[in-house]
């Protein structure tokens, strides 16, 4: 019961804040397209380029994608931290849409490399921008107060995990358990 009251009180938000609404509709709908592409990511890259998922080739395309995805993520909050978040989150969907169609249309492996490095960056990226949208816009989901940088919800998150442990390590010396 008290689930089902959390999640309708979130869609209840979500109908009321049209920020929120145009977010987790753009959510969804990117999981939909994406999800898909990463679980047919080794028969894409075997029916165009002919490469086994147990390949040494797969796996230097896969880890070029990886690396990537890493880097879209950490570039949120490093590289185009002073960018509109509106404004990355709308050119990481045109940039995935056209790497995307890059990618399913490549049969050179030397073009694929960097297509699907690109194609990493944007992914995490899009993904990155768009839940940190929906965490300094809706302070309500995560249980912490607004703020207009991401950095009120670490912080709150941080704190309390530090005074947990200070707790348990408060406790542990109490009980004995500590040499």
């Amino acid at each position: 019961a008290k689930g089902w009251r959390a999640l309708t009180a979130g869609v209840g938000l979500a109908r009321r804040r049209k920020v929120l609404l145009v977010l987790l509709s753009s959510m969804f709908c990117f999981s939909v397209v994406s999800l898909p592409y990463i679980g047919l990511f080794p028969s894409v890259t075997r029916l165009n380029l002919g490469l086994a998922a147990d390949s040494g080739a797969y796996k230097v395309l896969y880890i070029t994608w990886g690396l990537g995805a890493f880097l879209g993520a950490l570039s949120v909050g490093t590289v185009f931290s002073e960018v509109s978040r509106h404004i990355l989150i709308r050119w990481s969907f045109r940039l995935f849409a056209l790497f995307l169609f890059l990618f399913a249309i490549t049969s050179n492996f030397a073009v694929a490399l960097p297509v699907s490095f690109v194609l990493g960056v944007v992914y995490f990226l899009l993904a990155t921008a768009m839940m940190t949208e929906l965490h300094t816009t809706s302070p309500t989901l995560s249980g912490h107060r607004s703020c207009r940088c991401g950095s009120c919800h670490l912080e709150a998150q941080s704190r309390s995990a530090i005074s947990s442990l200070d707790r348990s390590w408060m406790q542990s010396e109490r009980d004995g358990c500590l040499p």
